[in-house]
């Protein structure tokens, strides 16, 4: 016996012209409408599972799809997605990483660390350098006058006094004989040693100050390591003195010094 009346097809299905029945949608694909001839695709952001659906699903946070998705991808390990119904992951950002798969959040950098963009992790400052920030894409050189000698720092320490640093240093060197550092570092004036004064001298490394030179004895030029001894018929009757002078007629020294 022929049919006597046509039924539409219901929600989550669809037939053709002259169909004899009713297909249901496959996955990625939906119909929420009844008596339609086609199904239509998952839109991006969302995904259909099952066959025979009438409603499309949103990928939740931490995945995305594109159109006609059974199923969301789940972000790779550097990027994330923060919302819900989305069609790909954001980028992490500078200074900050995502260390897993499937992230709905980022998460900024230690102070001591920095990343650029799309970091599933973050990298150590080096040496010479520190970050005392978090969520940092670079470290900072460590300042002239100052010393970083570790990875991972978040503060510079100053140099000590009777040594000195350039910019970006990881040890500070010692004043050499000569000359004296009376600072600790942070500043320019730590970059470097100041030489003795005529008059003075300083005999180690490292030096603090600089000392007088006695009696006897002479310091004509600035960075002097020693005193040279006045020569036979001159002498210095003072402490610092640049010069010898000459013993007076009826005068004499008797040795050098």
């Amino acid at each position: 016996m022929g049919a006597s009346e046509q039924r539409e097809c219901p929600a989550g299905s669809f037939s053709g012209s002259a169909s004899g029945k009713c297909d249901d949608c496959v996955a990625g694909t939906f119909q929420e409408l009844t008596g339609q001839s086609s199904c239509a695709l998952a839109g991006q952001g969302f995904y259909v599972g099952s066959t025979g659906a009438s409603e499309q699903t949103a990928c939740p946070a931490g995945s995305f799809s594109g159109s006609g998705a059974s199923e969301c991808d789940d972000c790779a390990a550097g990027t994330y997605q923060d919302a819900t119904g989305q069609s790909s992951c954001k980028l992490a950002d500078a200074g900050s990483f995502v260390d897993a798969i499937s992230a709905s959040e980022q998460a900024a950098c230690d102070a001591g660390k920095y990343s650029g963009s799309a970091a599933s992790e973050c990298i150590d400052c080096a040496a010479g350098t520190f970050q005392e920030s978090t969520g940092q894409s670079s470290c900072l050189l460590a300042n002239a006058g100052s010393f970083v000698d570790a990875i991972s720092a978040s503060e510079q320490a100053a140099c000590p006094a009777g040594s000195f640093s350039g910019s970006g240093a990881s040890e500070c060197v010692d004043c050499e004989a000569g000359t004296y550092q009376d600072a600790t570092g942070h500043g320019v004036g730590q970059s470097k040693c100041e030489q003795c004064q005529p008059g003075t001298y300083a005999s180690d490394a490292g030096s603090t100050t600089c000392d007088l030179c006695e009696a006897g004895t002479f310091a004509e030029e600035s960075g002097k390591s020693a005193c040279d001894e006045c020569p036979a018929g001159k002498y210095a009757s003072a402490v610092g003195s640049t010069m010898c002078s000459i013993a007076n007629a009826g005068s004499y020294t008797s040795e050098d010094g």
